[in-house]
């Protein structure tokens, strides 16, 4: 009884045949991939590329402004620097002519 009541098995070719139709229709799923939504237009960019855009403007804009300081830094202390060896000279010159000075 048992024989009687399983299902006649498929032949080995008719299976494969039946497979590939059913892997190969399109059933509306979506299978991987992106999704566009309603809103999105060809062209434009999304909002996470728009936040990403300002934020790498701004890192570049704070990069330039730091750049800027360190400039005016080694602006300032190449001044400094000049003040000092000049005030250092003006002092030798003076203990070497016979003036005693702090630096001599």
């Amino acid at each position: 009884m048992l024989a009687s009541a399983a299902k006649p098995r498929k032949k080995p070719e008719e299976k494969r045949e039946q497979d590939a139709e059913q892997e190969g229709c399109d059933d509306g799923e979506i299978n991987g991939g992106a999704v566009a939504t309603m809103d999105d237009v060809a062209g434009e960019a999304t909002e996470a590329e728009r936040k990403s855009a300002v934020k790498i403007k701004q890192y570049a804009e704070k990069d330039e402004e730091a750049a800027e300081e360190q400039q005016s830094a080694a602006e300032f202390a190449k001044g400094i620097h000049s003040v000092i060896v000049r005030e250092w000279r003006s002092r030798r010159a003076h203990t070497s002519a016979g003036n005693s000075g702090a630096f001599g």
